[in-house]
């Protein structure tokens, strides 16, 4: 039931609005329209040129005139005066008015208007029209047969709610085919599936939302606590290297004929620990920011009165990502404060120790990183291959730590994990921490890295090839040439005689990825420095026929 109200042109509402006038004094009696080419007449009334002259010409069959407000009467037939002040204020204020009347780009057009289209400002839901204020009268005027009817914000496209093969209104919802119907579809086409009603739906669907929001401002708080920490240390890390520069220069002259180079790769470590946590800053920054996007369309939704338009623009809405690895359980340590404890240790140890190998090794800072086979050892892990993920084109034997490459496909179950198209192959182990292991072959295998465990499985895409994507990290083995892949951009490394053995050292904590060769006393084939989100998982690529790779039990 709608009030009834006497409908006012919305330009007399502007004008009185603008001057503080009543909107009688710039309608004309005669048409109840705005003034046009208004015209004063001796009793003082104004009209429109045209209405009061054709009011006069019907009444020249008589020999006097009338007002056609007040009634008074002229003789002879008076001279209009053409009144310039009002006309200028109506036109001035008509200008304003454009915009609030009609519709401009990208608002909603009454669909009644013959001509030039006024802006809507309801659309019907019965008669699934949207109607400018003046074509909306009969709705207000409270007529029985728009009594039922019921009036939204216009802008909604009217005809996503109507059923294209019935031409009815969709009220019901299909939870089977999760699919909005009409009435005759549910009793058709859907009989027999699970039907409720549009509006029980979106109560269900807003109450899932709920909780989504709820998830999505605890994901919020975190991350921005992790910020937060993430920011002192950057400012510690800062400081603190600042503030020690000339000490680590005096610390460094005890060592400076042994170990010059390590003073250089100090400076190294310091800007790539800086550089990582930069990195992992701007991970939390598009974290936070894909969070209040999925936030801002949760609450854009959740104010969505139509059932029909909720249900269609939930379907349309981008799919809420679970996040399970927060960034802080993979936070790396502060690196600055554990060098500067190992630099006050070094001088002691060298001149108290006569072993200068075991003194390096004792030492934080100079063991960082193992320096012989023998320190390597100390992080082996037999590496086994699964399986589930090895393409049919590739054998397992030797308890599943070699594999070949055949012609013939196998009999292998199907299984969601195992690569359609890429002949690859994933291990068992999921690797964090420090891990060291070692590959041998009689045949280079082309590609020996690293993956996340979400690598694609299935297709030819590069979201399933090792090195191809973001996901995945592969050395690449090319008659005398190696080169790094990741991300499908490739970095040459050196030309070197043939590999035979390598020596993997992974140290998942702090980004770091060593290729060397073993038979060469350890020599250093290529280094991957990069932040890790979550453990990884060795990974083997072939493109070659009769090919082999075996992974040496060391343990």
């Amino acid at each position: 039931m709608y009030k009834s109200c006497e409908w006012v042109p919305p330009i007399l509402q502007l004008i009185a609005k603008e001057r503080d006038f009543s909107p009688e004094k710039f309608s004309c009696s005669v048409c109840s329209e705005v003034l046009k080419d208004p015209a004063t007449i001796p009793c003082g009334h104004t009209f429109c040129a045209q209405c009061v002259t054709t009011h006069w010409d019907r009444e020249d069959c008589r020999s006097w005139h009338t007002c056609p407000q007040c009634l008074e009467e002229f003789w002879p037939r008076p001279v209009l005066i053409r009144n310039t002040t009002l006309e200028d204020e109506i036109k001035a204020v008509r200008d304003k008015a454009a915009a609030f009347v009609y519709a401009q780009p990208g608002d909603a057009a009454c669909d009644m208007c013959p001509r030039k289209k006024r802006k809507a400002v309801s659309a019907c839901m019965g008669c699934r029209i949207s109607y400018c204020e003046s074509h909306i009268w009969d709705h207000y005027n409270g007529k029985d047969a728009y009594k039922t009817h019921t009036l939204v914000k216009p802008g909604i496209n009217l005809k996503d709610n109507v059923c294209p093969i019935h031409h009815q209104y969709v009220t019901k919802y299909c939870c089977t085919d999760n699919h909005m119907v009409c009435p005759t579809c549910a009793t058709r086409q859907h009989e027999g599936h699970k039907i409720t009603s549009t509006r029980t739906e979106m109560k269900r669907r807003k109450a899932v939302m709920l909780s989504e929001e709820e998830r999505l401002e605890a994901q919020l708080l975190h991350h921005q606590e992790v910020r937060k920490k993430i920011e002192k240390m950057i400012d510690g890390l800062t400081s603190r290297a600042d503030s020690e520069g000339q000490l680590r220069s005096v610390r460094f002259l005890w060592l400076i004929q042994l170990m010059q180079r390590r003073q250089y790769e100090v400076e190294d470590e310091i800007t790539m620990h800086k550089r990582s946590l930069q990195k992992l800053e701007d991970h939390v920054e598009q974290e936070l920011s894909e969070l209040r996007r999925q936030q801002v369309e949760l609450d854009s939704l959740s104010l969505t009165q139509d059932p029909a338009q909720f249900l269609l623009k939930y379907h349309q809405l981008s799919e809420l990502k679970e996040n399970p690895h927060f960034v802080s359980d993979h936070l790396p340590p502060c690196f600055i404060f554990k060098l500067m404890e190992a630099l006050i240790d070094i001088p002691l140890r060298l001149s108290n120790c006569t072993n200068l190998g075991l003194a390096m090794t004792q030492n934080p800072l100079l063991g960082q990183q193992p320096i012989t086979r023998e320190q390597y050892l100390n992080y082996a892990v037999n590496i086994s291959l699964d399986p589930n993920t090895a393409h049919r084109r590739l054998v397992l034997s030797e308890e599943n730590c070699k594999i070949s490459v055949v012609k013939q496909e196998q009999d292998y179950p199907a299984h969601p994990a195992r690569f359609s198209h890429v002949l690859q192959a994933l291990s068992n182990q999921e690797l964090t921490g420090r891990r060291y292991f070692e590959v041998q072959w009689q045949k280079q295998p082309k590609f020996l890295g690293f993956t996340y465990k979400k690598i694609g499985r299935k297709g030819k895409r590069d979201d399933c090839i090792l090195g191809m994507n973001d996901k995945s990290w592969a050395l690449h083995f090319y008659h005398s040439k190696t080169s790094l892949w990741h991300n499908g951009e490739e970095v040459e490394i050196m030309s070197f005689y043939k590999v035979n053995r390598v020596g993997v050292y992974l140290d998942q904590t702090a980004g770091n990825i060593s290729f060397y060769d073993v038979d060469q006393e350890m020599c250093q084939l290529a280094k991957v420095q990069t932040v890790f989100q979550k453990p990884v998982y060795v990974a083997a690529r072939f493109t070659e026929k009769k090919n082999s790779l075996e992974f040496v039990k060391l343990k």
